[in-house]
C-alpha cells in the first residue's frame, strides 16, 4: 500500500505506527453552502482540504476526518446548504 496521510485510508496497525511519529491530527473543516451559481457547494472544504494535504506533507501530520458542516443558518433557502447549529459544532 502506497504511503498516505490520510487517517481513513489507513489500517489501524499502519495508523498506530504513523502516531508513533507524530502526534498530531488535522481536521479539515468547511460549510457545504451556496457560493452563486458559479461554484461547487463544497468550495470551503475543497479548499480546506488542499492545505491539509500542503501542511500535513511539511510537517508529518495526519489528516483525519473532514467535517463538512458549518453554521450556515442564513443561506438555508438555498438548496444544498446544510446547518449545524454552533452548540453542535
Amino acid at each position: 500500500m502506497t504511503s498516505t496521510n490520510y487517517m481513513k485510508e489507513m489500517s489501524w496497525t499502519t495508523f498506530v505506527e504513523r502516531t508513533k511519529e507524530t502526534d498530531l491530527v488535522l481536521l479539515p473543516t468547511g460549510a457545504c453552502e451556496v457560493y452563486g451559481p458559479h461554484l461547487p457547494l463544497g468550495s470551503d472544504l475543497l479548499v480546506a482540504t488542499k492545505i491539509a494535504e500542503k501542511v500535513a506533507t511539511r510537517v508529518n501530520a495526519i489528516i483525519g476526518p473532514a467535517l463538512e458542516v458549518g453554521d450556515s443558518s442564513a443561506l438555508d433557502d438555498f438548496p444544498g446548504t446544510i446547518t449545524i447549529r454552533p452548540e453542535s459544532y
